[in-house]
């Protein structure tokens, strides 16, 4: 209490390593709240209150003339409860969704302790810093550049190049090259082949959303696993047969291929004998020419006539 006498000694004290994920009860002086509870109501007052940073061999007070590179490089933020009446700033705390930020502002966990709070805060920070993209002056998606937190991993490479996207150098929606998932940012996959959605070069795997391999139009697509963060490259412009030249987002016509499923042929069609055609893939084709049946104007079992190719098994 302030009105009693000052303790020969601390009272409280503790260490606590930034990677820790203690709760705050290990974690002294830290904010008072559980992080995941509610602030209404909730008052916390400390009384002498003092913090020592401990970043690697440096110790000290944040207020000396040792300064640490995290998680107190910047200003302390104003550390307060933000409403959707009265939003918050950049590096401005707590937040629990966008609606308690300013305009162009999110909320976000990743970047609290680079803000100045600690890591189980949630503060407001640029929408570019959490939208998984490498954009803006970002080193890499999501971090470095001016109002990012830095980023772990400064490995020098170019975006498409063998080795980019490591699981200690993780790539954002768009990026490539990348081997597995773990090689993606949290919540991406790794997509086979899917570099080309993006612009890069044909066979190249890129890191993107699930839902852009589902072979439905859902998410923010705008046709069937194409646009918006599945990348705005529809064909891929290859001749018949060729590499990609059928896929849920570019089907093919009567008599084109190569393909392996119903949904990589136009309207109707349904996947057939290429070698009726001539060709060593299988091709679009109309659903009587692949029923094993002679019918329509068929020549033979499932060939001939105009919708099933000419050339019929002897």
């Amino acid at each position: 209490m302030a009105s009693l006498p000052e303790p020969a000694n601390w009272t409280v004290s503790g260490n606590v390593d930034a990677a820790s994920t203690a709760t705050f009860l290990d974690r002294v002086g830290r904010f008072g709240l559980y992080s995941n509870h509610g602030q209404s109501n909730r008052t916390v007052v400390f009384d002498d209150f003092r913090a020592s940073f401990f970043e690697g061999s440096l110790l000290g007070d944040p207020a000396g003339s040792i300064t640490p590179a995290l998680p107190l490089r910047r200003s302390k933020a104003s550390y307060r409860t933000c409403t959707p009446e009265v939003p918050c700033g950049a590096a401005e705390g707590c937040c629990f969704d966008a609606s308690e930020c300013a305009s162009g502002l999110t909320c976000s966990a990743q970047q609290a302790e680079y803000g100045g709070v600690g890591s189980h805060a949630r503060i407001c920070a640029p929408e570019h810093c959490t939208d998984q993209l490498l954009n803006s002056d970002e080193l890499r998606a999501d971090c470095g550049g001016s109002d990012c937190a830095p980023c772990a991993c400064n490995t020098a490479g170019t975006p498409g190049g063998g080795g980019y996207c490591t699981d200690a150098c993780r790539c954002g929606i768009g990026g490539t090259d990348c081997t597995t998932s773990s090689n993606c940012l949290a919540g991406l996959i790794c997509g086979q082949e899917k570099g080309y959605k993006f612009g890069w070069a044909q066979g190249t795997d890129a890191c993107l959303p699930s839902h852009c391999v589902d072979r439905v139009q859902s998410g923010d697509e705008t046709g069937v696993d194409t646009g918006g963060s599945c990348g705005s490259v529809v064909c891929f412009p290859s001749a018949n047969g060729g590499y990609q030249h059928c896929t849920p987002s570019c089907p093919c016509p009567k008599g084109e291929g190569n393909v392996n499923y119903k949904d990589e042929c136009q309207g109707a069609l349904v996947v057939g004998v290429g070698a009726r055609w001539g060709y060593a893939f299988d091709v679009c084709v109309e659903p009587h020419c692949a029923n094993n049946v002679q019918d329509a104007d068929e020549t033979g079992k499932d060939c001939g006539g105009v919708d099933c190719g000419p050339i019929c098994p002897p």
